[in-house]
């Protein structure tokens, strides 16, 4: 018999969603969106829904066709995940 297989989950942030407007989407101030405290909000959610992973995705350049549209905020991973630590 082979051994029990087991599903990982985990959860990929990006400050403002994938959709260029996805930073429009959203009750409260949209800047906020952006800042450390939605990640580390998102990391305690995600902690306590019992994911077994946050991923953070790095990212060396600005993407020039999205740039005149698209929020542009990236967080170097390894400082954000010490924060969040």
């Amino acid at each position: 018999m082979s051994p029990p297989r087991h599903a990982h989950f985990a959860v990929f942030l990006t400050p403002s969603g994938y959709h260029e407007s996805g930073w429009r989407v959203q009750d409260g101030d949209p800047i906020a969106a952006a800042g450390v405290q939605s990640f580390f909000d998102a990391t305690t959610l995600a902690e306590r829904g019992l994911l077994d992973a946050v991923f953070i995705a790095d990212s060396n350049a600005i993407a020039v066709f999205r740039a005149s549209f698209f929020p542009q905020v990236r967080y170097d991973p390894i400082t954000l995940l010490a924060a969040l630590g």
